[in-house]
């Protein structure tokens, strides 16, 4: 029977009423959505469970149980990059702590974190719709590929679990219900869910980067919107469009040019068997390499066009006399000149190998301690200058209290800040020297360029808002 209150015992109460009677006495309606969804979280319980030991363990598996067990069991950890992030090895072998240490205790963190990520859609409800919140659940419940990362003891599931608790605070935080939307919690538990992914596997710096751009150019749009009172939805989709279009098709290029190129690795290699293949074309003597690049490649460019158009003919199939061709063929363009600029990118930024690193350095240990060239530390420090002298004039001229009227700048300097020291190791490896340098050169050199990076974070942070964002910084650090 729940606890009633009368007024005057609510105002004694200090007005708040008993959280757990409140909780308890919540009316729980039995309909098709909840029977539905009720029996997801038995099937997902069942398939991320059910025989989780049997499996034998594999390579990268028997390095995390392995590595785990000795923390359990002797408290020895060090942290190699090699296997990523150090959550995974401490959650483990608090599970060999609490039930023993076993094949079904090795795999229990990615298995729990895998039904919760079931379930998860539930909270984008708002977004997704009743349906499409159950449809997602349902996709993630049966795809082949998160079941076996579920019951699998690598950095994959934790990973992806944080950066989507990332995703929903985010989407909490600036488009939330009026009553929850930007309060200080969302922050907080963005902060502690990128660490979280971050340490979980490198692959964060990724997500980060994404969600970084696509927020800085929703925030532009906004301020666009706000200063010339002229609607910027059509500019946001033009510059959104492309760079996620473009991403998608340049990952399958990447593929395309690994399997069709794959016998000729160096960039030098592939332009000059692409040029005498296109010399020997109009004769027909191309290689079954090349006819198959050429086909996959036309084969993806008419798939994108298909893809771009469809949508557009989608969109306006109410009134296609509204669709303007023009802008979807820009949309074309630019989403091919953006894949072309991150193929050569790729192409051009490739570091030696893990085998042509081994074979130069069996034991990977030699250590650059010799910087080749102080410019880098010099670029820090101007660079931060730059930054600070840029944030103390907006600040001067009252620029903060504007931003305050877009929760989206909010993530934005809490992403940005917190991210901004980790690029440290970048500037002295720029030096020449190796930022695994410990002696007390090395150390010298990595506090040169870290000083000034930790300079802009703090002070950034505290001019847009200092108590927010030193809980924050507590929670992430």
């Amino acid at each position: 029977m729940a606890t009633t209150y009368t007024p005057s015992e609510y105002r004694q109460s200090g007005g708040r009423a008993d959280s757990m009677t409140r909780f308890f006495s919540r009316a729980i309606t039995l309909n098709w959505y909840t029977v539905a969804y009720i029996a997801i979280f038995i099937v997902a319980v069942f398939t991320r469970f059910y025989a989780l030991g049997d499996r034998v363990m594999s390579h990268d598996e028997s390095l995390h149980t392995y590595y785990s067990w000795l923390l359990a069991r002797n408290g020895d950890y060090v942290h190699t990059p090699m296997m990523h992030g150090p959550i995974l090895f401490h959650a483990t072998a608090f599970f060999y702590f609490i039930f023993g240490a076993n094949d079904f205790t090795s795999r229990l963190y990615p298995a729990i974190l895998g039904v919760l990520m079931v379930l998860f859609p539930l909270l984008f409800r708002r977004w997704l719709g009743r349906t499409g919140a159950l449809i997602a659940s349902l996709l993630v419940l049966i795809s082949p590929l998160l079941m076996y990362h579920h019951r699998y003891i690598r950095e994959d599931t934790p990973s992806i679990f944080f950066t989507i608790i990332m995703v929903w605070a985010t989407f909490m935080y600036i488009d939330g219900p009026m009553h929850l939307r930007r309060k200080a919690r969302w922050l907080y538990l963005f902060s502690g869910a990128m660490l979280a992914s971050l340490a979980s596997k490198e692959v964060a710096f990724m997500y980060i980067a994404i969600f970084g751009v696509i927020l800085t150019v929703y925030w532009i749009c906004r301020v666009i919107q706000y200063r010339f009172k002229r609607p910027t939805k059509t500019l946001f989709y033009f510059l959104t469009m492309p760079a996620l279009l473009g991403g998608v098709v340049a990952l399958i290029m990447y593929m395309v040019f690994s399997i069709a190129l794959g016998a000729y690795p160096s960039l030098e290699g592939r332009l000059e068997f692409m040029s005498a293949q296109l010399r020997g074309l109009g004769s027909g003597t191309t290689s079954l390499d090349f006819s198959m690049f050429l086909n996959w490649t036309l084969l993806t460019v008419v798939g994108t066009l298909v893809v771009i158009a469809g949508t557009a003919v989608w969109a306006f199939r109410r009134n296609l006399t509204r669709l303007r061709w023009r802008e979807v063929l820009l949309i074309f363009g630019l989403t091919v000149v953006l894949c072309v600029g991150l193929i050569i990118i790729e192409e051009v930024s490739h570091l030696p190998s893990r085998s042509e690193a081994i074979a130069a350095d069996p034991d990977y240990d030699q250590i650059d301690t010799v910087a080749e060239r102080s410019s880098p530390i010099i670029a820090a420090w101007v660079l931060s200058g730059l930054a600070i002298g840029i944030v103390a004039y907006i600040w001067r001229k009252g620029w903060v209290r504007k931003f305050y009227r877009f929760p989206e700048f909010d993530i934005l300097i809490i992403m940005g800040s917190f991210i901004i020291p980790w690029g440290t190791g970048l500037f002295t490896y720029l030096t020449g020297a190796s930022p695994r340098d410990q002696s007390p050169d090395g150390i010298t050199r990595t506090l040169l360029v870290l000083i000034p990076f930790l300079a802009v974070m703090i002070f950034s942070g505290l001019v847009w808002n200092w108590k927010r964002w030193l809980i924050s910084a507590i929670v992430f650090h």
